[in-house]
This record gives structure tokens, C-alpha cells and sequence, in this order.
């Protein structure tokens, strides 16, 4: 998948996803547009990130990397 993703991120596809269980904030049965995808490197390990864009904007996202998160805030 984030094969997928990269190249249409690369090709500037209009790319959406969308996920089956509520979770961090994201709706089951919502279709989220995805505005981009970067991998960052931290000491040997390598983080997926995939930005999303809500545009119900009545819940948000909460899990790891959200807009409130310390280690986004370091990366800034």
C-alpha cells in the first residue's frame, strides 16, 4: 500500500482512503482525501505519515502524529 500511495503522491494523483473501524478520531464510512505521504527516519527507524483531510471537520484526528503531538512539534 504505501508503494501505492508514494507513486501517486509522486504523480500528483487525487488520491482518498478511508478506514472500516473508528479510531484516533477517524470515522468508519468516511472517505478522507489524502493531501500527501513522507517517511521520516529517526534512529533506524522509519515513520509512515500520510495526511489526511476531514472534510466533515466534526471529529479529529487524536492518535500518534496528530497536529497536537510533542515529537510533530520537534520535527517542525
Amino acid at each position: 500500500m504505501w508503494q501505492i500511495l508514494s507513486e501517486g503522491e509522486k504523480k500528483n494523483y487525487v488520491m482518498t482512503g478511508g478506514v472500516f473501524n473508528n479510531e484516533n478520531g477517524l470515522v468508519a464510512g468516511h472517505t478522507y482525501t489524502i493531501l500527501g505521504v513522507n517517511e521520516i527516519h529517526q534512529q533506524d527507524k522509519a515513520t509512515k505519515l500520510v495526511r489526511l483531510r476531514n472534510p466533515w471537520v466534526t471529529d479529529k484526528y487524536t492518535g500518534p502524529w496528530n497536529n497536537d503531538d510533542p515529537q510533530l512539534k520537534e520535527k517542525a
